[in-house]
């Protein structure tokens, strides 16, 4: 049995589990059935009238989730067997993203090319959602730290990915995370 989040802001497509079920079955040979699989989702913008973007989380590698979440909580299809003791971390800006690293840990991820979940983004006063909110700024980096250091890199690229991100923005990580694993 698998397990799926549901924000209250957002929906899934009608058939999205029943598409679910069908690429979990036919899981190919040799991937684990304990990987956290995920999912392709929409962007629905309520102020545009409804206007829909497609994203196509195929594009990127799955080793990328150690640099950046690029995975929405509402696209992920957890195996049951995987969330024993785990639990979201409340003190953590991006918790649902260190909740993702952490199942994942047990089997690795998996990407269904199918489309369902749907974000709906609503209009909202300049600098008042989430995004605006969290920019890389002392809080974000703090979190950004400490997961980085909960999830040590699998590799020395993913090291040099995670400094690449902040020295696009001025900053460098190096002294405060862990170096990747030998």
């Amino acid at each position: 049995s698998h397990v799926l989040f549901l924000d209250d802001d957002d929906s899934f497509r009608p058939g999205y589990l029943a598409a679910v079920a069908a690429q979990l079955a036919a899981a190919p040979a040799g991937s684990s059935p304990l990987a956290v699989c995920y999912s392709n989702f929409e962007v629905i913008d309520e102020a545009a009238g409804g206007a829909l973007k497609a994203i196509d989380l195929g594009q990127f590698p799955t080793w990328y989730t150690q640099v950046r979440n690029f995975i929405p909580n509402n696209a992920a299809v957890y195996p049951r067997a995987t969330l024993a003791g785990l639990r979201f971390d409340p003190e953590m800006a991006y918790e649902d993203w260190d909740f993702l690293l952490s199942a994942a840990r047990h089997g690795g991820l998996r990407h269904l090319p199918i489309q369902g979940p749907c974000i709906h983004k609503n209009a909202v006063e300049p600098g008042t959602n989430r995004g605006a909110r969290n920019r890389l700024d002392n809080r974000i980096l703090d979190c950004y730290v400490k997961l980085y250091n909960r999830h040590a890199p699998a590799s020395a690229e993913v090291a040099a990915q995670r400094q690449a991100l902040f020295t696009s923005i001025g900053l460098d990580i190096g002294a405060l995370v862990r170096p990747a694993a030998a």
